[in-house]
Parts: C-alpha cells; structure tokens; sequence
C-alpha cells in the first residue's frame, strides 16, 4: 500500500491512485546546474531589420520579400511591375494608334481607355506602394512575434534576382508578340 499525493488516501500499488486517478509516481526534481556546468545563456532575440526590407523594396519592388524569406511573392510583385511597366512604355502607345484607326465604336473606346497612360502610372505606384509597405509590415510582425521570423538566406535573395530576371525575359517576349500583333 502506498499513499496517494493527491487525495491521501491509502492505495495499492501501481501508477495511478484508485480513489482520484493521480499519478504515484514520484517525479524527480530538476538539477541545479552543477558548479562545473555553466548556465546557459537566454537565447537572442533575432529581429529583421525593417528599414533595408523596406529600402530594398523601394529600390527593386519584391525584394523586401525576398529579404523577409518570402522570395516567390517578391517574384510575383516584380512581375506585376515589370509588366504594368512594359504595356506602358510599349504596348499603351501602340493601342492608342489602334484605337485612332478602329472603325467600331464601341472597340475604339476600349482599346482607348487601354491607352490611357494614366491607368498604367497609378497602377504602377499602387504595386510599388504596396511592395514597400508589404516589405515593411512583414518584417515588423517577425519582429513583435506576430509572424514567424524567418532567417535571410542568401539562396533566396539568388532564387529573386533570377526569378526576376527570367519574368522578365518571358514578359518582354509576351508584350512584343502583344505589340506585333497589335501592328500587324
């Protein structure tokens, strides 16, 4: 018979009391560190540095992503950009030469209001605007522990700057058979 920790009462042995169900096992108490053992020092907090996240954004939209661990994102912002960009400066003005020749008028107003240089401006500045705050709202939530904080590996800062470059490619391939077919 042994007795119970919880409850008190005289119970046969075995792990469990048959009166409360408490353990009866004795848990040992944890060591002191021994003279010879240094303690352990409290792990660093490790925190993003917002301004380069943002910064970086700001210079080269998705790289802020790139630099809070989320390269693929930042792949896709600099996509979005880039190609916003290249219909402004390639195709807006070709569809406006198209829209001046359209014979419908119904087809003339809409390839006009793809024209519009102004759309492709405000657009432009809304995904910039929103890669430079995303960049930085990423990197404050890995800071306060609302987000889990990811290391900066260099692999994808590598796997952006190529992502980026091969949308490009595609991209600049994309808006010229656009444009051809536009001319043609």
């Amino acid at each position: 018979m042994s007795i119970c920790p919880n409850c008190g009462k005289n119970t046969p042995e075995g792990k469990f009391c048959e009166f409360c169900g408490a353990s009866l096992q004795v848990i040992p108490a944890p060591l002191a560190p021994q003279a010879s053992q240094p303690a352990t020092a409290p792990p660093v907090k490790k925190e993003k540095n917002v301004l380069i996240s943002t910064i970086t954004s700001a210079i080269w939209p998705g790289l802020g992503q790139a630099i809070n661990g989320r390269g693929g994102f930042g792949v896709f912002l600099w996509s979005c950009f880039y190609l916003l960009y290249l219909l402004y400066t390639i195709a807006a003005p070709q569809f406006y030469v198209m829209a001046m020749s359209a014979n419908i008028p119904s087809f003339k107003n809409m390839i006009h209001s793809l024209a519009q240089p102004e759309v492709y401006i405000l657009i432009l500045i809304a995904i910039w605007c929103y890669a430079v705050y995303d960049a930085y709202r990423t990197a404050k939530k890995m800071n306060t522990g609302e987000s889990a904080y990811v290391e900066l590996n260099p692999m994808q800062i590598v796997i952006f700057v190529v992502g980026s470059i091969i949308m490009s490619i595609v991209i600049t391939g994309f808006v010229q058979i656009l444009r051809d077919c536009v001319t043609a």
